[in-house]
């Protein structure tokens, strides 16, 4: 199970595991499958702060991931979708991005904890129809 998603057993009971036939994006496949047959939605708040090494699985086995990805995008490929043309287009630009610049972008650069510091913050509070930083009250307008 992925560590950023939440379903009830039932949603693997009727729709199976992960599947061996993509070692590298078992998850991206099984949420994929997912899609039409499950509700699926995005819980705003942030729930996880995880970090990205330059050892971990997404940076070593990348060029393997992003195959298997292209693997499952071609086998739900639906072509009258322009999402699922956007998204082989994007893993075949992603091929060509050195590795050392998805460190750097993916959060192993000396400006990293600055942006995990402000985003796990959340986004700012939401007073009377303003943004603020700030948790004071608004001011009174009577």
């Amino acid at each position: 199970m992925h560590s950023s998603w939440l379903a009830r057993v039932e949603v693997f009971a009727s729709n199976g595991l992960y599947s061996r036939d993509y070692p590298a994006a078992e998850d991206y496949e099984f949420l994929r499958r997912l899609v039409g047959r499950v509700g699926i939605g995005n819980v705003a708040d942030c729930l996880l702060d995880y970090r990205v090494s330059a050892m971990g699985i997404s940076v070593r086995k990348r060029r393997q991931q992003l195959f298997d990805r292209l693997r499952v995008q071609l086998r739900y490929f639906d072509p009258l979708e322009w999402r699922a043309w956007a998204g082989i287009m994007l893993t075949i630009v992603l091929f060509a991005v050195p590795r050392r610049l998805v460190v750097l972008l993916k959060g192993e650069w000396p400006l990293s904890p600055y942006f995990r510091s402000h985003m796990s913050a959340g986004p700012p509070k939401v007073t009377a129809g303003t943004q603020s930083n700030s948790s004071a009250p608004p001011p009174d307008r009577s």
